[in-house]
């Protein structure tokens, strides 16, 4: 958001507009012009804006070294073991908190290398003068553009 739209909901609040009408105006979610409010107000309070608000502590967050432990001995565990493991150990919670949170702490594999191949013009699979080939498999002639093109 620029500088210049958060000027406006300021001043638009000084001047007694609602929430919900500021951001019917600048067409912007009533949480954002909560949000930029809110800073301001913040800011003026004396308080720092910027630190990060604090986290909901979660029901998995007892078991993290329990997660830890497990992941480094079985990379390729999956959720619905974990939480066999974690449920034997006193977890009450369900199956999706432990997917997600499985999801946050595994490293995200490298895409595969994709292996291009060239063709010579007007040659494609093997098959000279064929470019495409219709359902029953049956070749097409190539376009003469096609052939021609450097």
């Amino acid at each position: 958001m620029t500088e210049q739209k958060r000027n406006e909901i300021i001043t638009r609040w000084r001047g007694g507009a609602s929430i919900r009408r500021i951001a019917s105006d600048l067409r912007l979610a009533r949480n954002t012009v909560s949000g930029v409010l809110a800073q301001v107000q913040a800011q003026r309070a004396g308080s720092d804006a910027a630190a990060p608000s604090r986290r909901r502590s979660r029901q998995l967050d007892r078991y993290e070294p329990v997660l830890e432990e497990l992941l480094g001995r079985y990379p390729d565990l999956t959720a619905t073991r974990l939480l066999e493991e974690l449920r034997q150990r006193g977890f009450s919670g369900g199956y999706t908190v432990v997917r997600q949170r499985l999801r946050e702490l595994r490293p995200k594999a490298a895409p595969a290398p994709v292996i291009r191949f060239e063709t010579a013009r007007g040659i494609h699979y093997g098959k000279p003068g064929v470019m495409f080939s219709n359902a029953e498999g049956i070749g097409l002639p190539c376009p003469e553009f096609v052939r021609r093109f450097p």
